[in-house]
Protein backbone atom coordinates (compact mmCIF):
# COMPACT_ATOMS: atom_id res chain seq x y z
CA UNK A 1 0.00 0.00 0.00
CA UNK A 2 2.67 2.46 0.93
CA UNK A 3 4.72 1.76 -2.16
CA UNK A 4 1.32 2.65 -4.28
CA UNK A 5 0.72 6.02 -2.63
CA UNK A 6 4.61 6.53 -2.89
CA UNK A 7 4.40 5.97 -6.46
CA UNK A 8 1.16 8.01 -7.27
CA UNK A 9 3.15 11.23 -5.57
CA UNK A 10 5.46 10.55 -8.08
CA UNK A 11 3.16 10.50 -11.07
CA UNK A 12 1.71 13.31 -9.71
CA UNK A 13 4.73 15.22 -9.61
CA UNK A 14 5.48 14.37 -12.84
CA UNK A 15 2.75 14.96 -14.34
CA UNK A 16 1.97 11.24 -15.42
CA UNK A 17 -2.10 11.22 -15.78
CA UNK A 18 -2.99 8.35 -17.51
CA UNK A 19 -0.95 6.03 -15.10
CA UNK A 20 -1.82 8.19 -12.18
CA UNK A 21 -5.68 7.68 -13.16
CA UNK A 22 -5.11 3.95 -13.15
CA UNK A 23 -3.48 3.67 -9.54
CA UNK A 24 -6.35 6.16 -8.19
CA UNK A 25 -8.95 3.73 -10.10
CA UNK A 26 -7.31 0.66 -8.09
CA UNK A 27 -7.39 2.94 -4.71
CA UNK A 28 -11.32 3.71 -5.24
CA UNK A 29 -11.92 -0.07 -5.96
CA UNK A 30 -10.06 -1.08 -2.73
CA UNK A 31 -12.11 1.29 -0.46
CA UNK A 32 -15.62 1.07 -2.44
CA UNK A 33 -17.04 -1.31 -0.29
CA UNK A 34 -14.95 -0.49 3.28
CA UNK A 35 -16.71 1.32 6.48
CA UNK A 36 -15.60 4.96 6.83
CA UNK A 37 -13.50 3.40 9.50
CA UNK A 38 -11.57 1.11 8.08
CA UNK A 39 -11.40 3.57 4.85
CA UNK A 40 -9.32 5.93 6.85
CA UNK A 41 -6.69 3.61 8.20
CA UNK A 42 -6.45 2.52 5.01
CA UNK A 43 -5.87 5.85 3.63
CA UNK A 44 -3.82 6.77 6.67
CA UNK A 45 -5.80 9.63 7.83
CA UNK A 46 -7.36 10.58 11.12
CA UNK A 47 -11.10 11.38 11.95
CA UNK A 48 -11.99 14.29 10.41
CA UNK A 49 -14.55 15.41 12.95
CA UNK A 50 -14.88 15.77 16.41
CA UNK A 51 -17.40 12.54 18.11
CA UNK A 52 -19.86 15.75 18.22
CA UNK A 53 -19.32 16.76 14.85
CA UNK A 54 -19.57 13.30 13.87
CA UNK A 55 -22.85 12.41 15.57
CA UNK A 56 -24.59 15.65 14.58
CA UNK A 57 -23.23 14.59 10.61
CA UNK A 58 -25.15 10.86 11.41
CA UNK A 59 -28.26 12.73 13.16
CA UNK A 60 -28.73 14.71 9.56
CA UNK A 61 -28.25 11.42 7.71
CA UNK A 62 -30.54 9.71 9.16
CA UNK A 63 -33.80 12.00 9.56
CA UNK A 64 -32.95 12.90 5.20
Amino acid sequence: RNDLFEMMNAMNFLDMKRPLNVAIEVVGKKILYMIPSEARVYLNQTDLFTPEEEEAIMATIRSD
